[in-house]
């Protein structure tokens, strides 16, 4: 532990982003609209946006449904993530095309795939 985590007992990384704005980015990059996420968790858009604008401190109770509705870890939700800075979540576009992907046909998505790897080798050189 560093010399400023035990003088305030905080992890200053954690603080690095707020709670709020980092709920918001992970939302964001779902895809979900405030009100539909708050529909999913069972509250209203409004407490949503409190949350995410660091309003209203985020109740443990919601973090664990926000987490599971998000599908992330609280950890990510919170900033205690171990892997720091290396998210996992995916962009809109990203997850918008591997649904589409996903609906085509076994022996079409192995084209797709199949084109997709040669791409990606390519941009790697």
């Amino acid at each position: 532990m560093d010399k400023k985590t035990q003088k305030t007992g905080r992890n200053p990384i954690a603080e690095a982003v707020p709670v709020g704005e980092r709920l918001a980015r992970i939302r964001n990059a779902r895809g979900v609209s405030q009100k539909a996420l708050a529909k999913r968790i069972g509250i209203g858009q409004n407490r949503l946006s409190d949350y995410e604008r660091g309003r209203t401190r985020l109740h443990p109770d919601a973090l664990v449904r926000l987490a599971k509705a998000l599908k992330v870890t609280a950890d990510e939700i919170v900033g205690l993530d171990s892997r720091q800075g290396k998210s996992t979540l995916l962009s809109h576009q990203v997850l918008r095309r591997a649904a589409r992907l996903e609906a085509l046909p076994w022996a079409m998505q192995k084209h797709v795939l199949r084109t997709l790897d040669m791409l990606l080798t390519a941009a790697e050189i």
